[in-house]
């Protein structure tokens, strides 16, 4: 994911932000069940981050 936002950057010439969804399971504690995980990856200015949430 990273890779494609600095790919974008570098043919645009402008900040690259990529997003992907996708669920997950837990299996112990309060918390087993489905969630739903938003990821990004982005590319600002010579500059890449990525995060989740």
């Amino acid at each position: 994911m990273l890779a494609e936002a600095e790919q974008q950057f570098e043919a645009t010439q402008q900040s690259a932000r990529i997003f992907v969804e996708f669920e997950h399971r837990t299996f112990k504690g309060m918390w087993n069940k489905d969630r739903r995980v938003v990821a990004k990856a982005e590319h600002i200015n010579g500059k890449s981050n990525h995060g989740s949430s």
